[in-house]
């Protein structure tokens, strides 16, 4: 499939076993550059233990990173697709034309938008959370069907974000997974991801080094002082281990006498908690506390959710990894603080952590909202996400149903989800700090 008269052969020879007889390369400048002078090596420096300088390699410093070019391979197509091919081909296009039904599309077009010529590093919020009081917006929204509608006002009724209805989201689902199943269709996407797969390697094999060359050549960049995110972290598994012992000693030596959980019908201090563990700060270590995720975790969410009980004990992830408990999350947000405090030294760490909220009653969003906006648990190197769990809704119908306390999951998303986040004081501040609802 492979095109060979689109492929350097001189190119392929310089960069592999190649003979005496090569013929001059050219360099940036179109100077010829005779092979034989050529140095097949990482080297840049100068004289650095009696190797000359590779003048190929110094000739990619020396140039912008975006300038660069690359050897690239053209495929060749078939004259004439089989029938399978062609059938394949028109399904599949039906497919991108019922997905760009679905995508998010922008008032403004990306190549409309304004561009700013001389762009700068945005400033540190000074105070995140300073609340100014706003009007009411004419906006309103309700529920149909479970699904939020929402107009520019109450006597509108042309919708600001239109959705697809149930009926036509799962027509378009049960359509999609017939495409998946039909074998002209498991054949062509097998082929055409052998061929991608293949395509990289060679394009590793032809511009890995000068890819590497080129990396190098940005100036105070390498791994350590690049920015980097961490995604996906849930915030009660933010600190490592050890940083999670050496606060839980630290609390146990200078405020044992804390009250911080009720148990059974009594107040319990801090060192209490510990006594009735049959535990002491001596006898804490990092394989006692046991919250990291092994490979007896992997498919195994249960074992996966004890790795967040210290020691195995409920009541320590209560009193430490708990923002809803008797000391109204105290412990949490000052080991949170200490962990922005390492992200912010560091300078080019950047984390994305996830709260949950599980919608058993409206008053989470408020516990969530003022547990952040109270502690000001805020820095420029993180961004909440706070995610809901509908799993739980499943787990907890049967028994909520019996109280009546939840009819159905449009009543659930009402009244434990939508309504409390967007009617509650506290949630209105705290949006300026997440990131992302889910």
């Amino acid at each position: 499939m492979t095109d060979s008269s689109k492929l350097d052969t001189t190119y392929l020879l310089t960069n592999g076993n190649a003979g005496p007889n090569l013929p001059d390369h050219m360099n940036v400048n179109a100077e010829a550059i005779a092979a034989s002078s050529m140095i097949r090596s990482h080297s840049v420096s100068g004289d650095l233990h009696g190797v000359q300088p590779d003048p190929i390699a110094a000739d990619i410093l020396r140039k912008e990173p975006e300038q660069e070019t690359f050897a690239r391979l053209q495929i060749t197509p078939k004259e004439v697709p089989s029938p399978d091919e062609m059938e394949a081909y028109v399904v599949l296009q039906e497919c991108l034309e019922m997905r760009k039904r679905y995508l998010f599309r922008e008032a403004v077009a990306p190549w409309e938008k304004e561009m700013i010529s001389d762009p700068s590093t945005p400033k540190p919020n000074p105070d995140p959370f300073y609340y100014a009081p706003v009007g009411k917006s004419d906006h309103h929204f309700e529920m149909q069907d479970g699904v939020i509608h929402v107009y520019p006002n109450k006597d509108s009724k042309e919708e600001l974000y239109p959705v697809a209805d149930a009926t036509t989201f799962f027509t378009d689902l049960h359509h999609i997974l017939r495409v998946i199943a039909l074998g002209n269709m498991r054949t062509l996407c097998h082929h055409r991801l052998l061929l991608l797969e293949q395509k990289f390697n060679l394009h590793l094999m032809l511009n890995a080094d000068k890819e590497f060359l080129a990396q190098k050549s940005a100036p105070h960049r390498d791994f350590y002082n690049v920015r980097k995110v961490d995604t996906h972290v849930h915030h009660s598994a933010c600190m490592n281990q050890k940083h999670l012992l050496r606060f839980i000693k630290s609390k146990l030596r200078k405020e044992p006498d804390e009250v911080v959980i009720f148990r059974d019908g009594t107040y319990l201090t801090l060192k209490e908690v510990f006594e009735s563990l049959d535990l002491t700060g001596y006898d804490l270590n990092v394989d006692l506390l046991d919250v990291h995720a092994d490979k007896s975790t992997f498919h195994r969410f249960d074992k996966f959710n004890l790795k967040y009980n210290p020691c195995g004990q409920s009541r320590l992830r209560e009193i430490f990894l708990k923002q809803d408990n008797l000391i109204q999350g105290r412990f949490l947000a000052e080991l949170t603080k200490q962990v922005f405090s390492d992200l912010e030294a560091s300078k080019y760490q950047m984390a994305e952590y996830r709260i949950s909220i599980y919608g058993r009653k409206q008053s989470e969003w408020d516990q969530l909202a003022s547990w952040i906006v109270n502690n000001e648990l805020y820095s420029e190197n993180v961004v909440w996400l706070i995610q809901v769990w509908i799993s739980m809704f499943l787990k907890s119908h049967h028994r909520c149903y019996e109280m009546l306390v939840m009819q159905n999951f449009s009543f659930w998303i009402k009244c434990n989800v939508c309504f409390p986040l967007l009617s509650h004081l506290y949630m209105h501040v705290c949006a300026h700090v997440c990131a992302y609802l889910l």
